[in-house]
């Protein structure tokens, strides 16, 4: 009765045991520095300043094939 209750648990074990064994190991995950980023939207300077402030070059906001950058 008590093995009722608990069988899934004992098979999930057994399951991510095995997962782990033959599936792990070390992944690097590479970072690239992106210069600049582009919204489609009406141009709104506070935004643009808010995402300068954060670290990039320069921000792009437009809509339908014009667009403003913003320094």
């Amino acid at each position: 009765m008590f093995l009722f209750v608990t069988w899934d648990a004992i098979l999930g074990k057994y399951y991510l045991d095995k997962f782990c064994e033959a599936d792990s190991g070390t992944y690097i995950n590479s970072y690239a520095r992106i210069a600049g980023i582009y919204f489609a939207e009406k141009p709104r300077e506070d935004i643009a300043q808010a995402f300068l402030d954060r670290g990039f070059d320069f921000i792009e906001v437009g809509e339908k094939g014009s667009y403003r950058r913003y320094f």
